[in-house]
């Protein structure tokens, strides 16, 4: 049966970030920065969003690989931690994780 608004998940997205604990927070980044990040480059893009409309998957299917490769793109861009890891969850059987080999190839 085809279904009218497309085929669609609720994915669960893990992003793991990494550096130096500062000496005065204990917290590798500040969680303000991060969730305002998070939420403007994000959550504003993709959230509810069925992914074949948009724009970064015109030219590339919009599968979960793809998908998470390109969140950990976006969190490249955030400057307060690097981007270790990003693990996308399609299901309970399927997810899909990158990580920093993702920058070598």
């Amino acid at each position: 049966m085809q279904q009218p608004h497309g085929h669609g998940h609720n994915y669960a997205v893990e992003v793991t970030l990494g550096g130096p604990v500062d000496a005065g927070t204990g917290m590798v980044c500040d969680l303000g920065e991060l969730d305002a990040f998070a939420q403007t480059n994000f959550l504003e893009r993709f959230d509810g969003m069925n992914l074949n409309t948009l724009v970064v998957f015109r030219d590339k299917v919009s599968t979960t690989e793809n998908f998470t490769r390109e969140v950990y793109r976006i969190f490249r861009g955030f400057t307060g931690a690097k981007v270790v890891r990003v693990r996308i969850e399609e299901t309970g059987n399927n997810s899909f994780e990158v990580g920093e080999e993702f920058e070598r190839g």
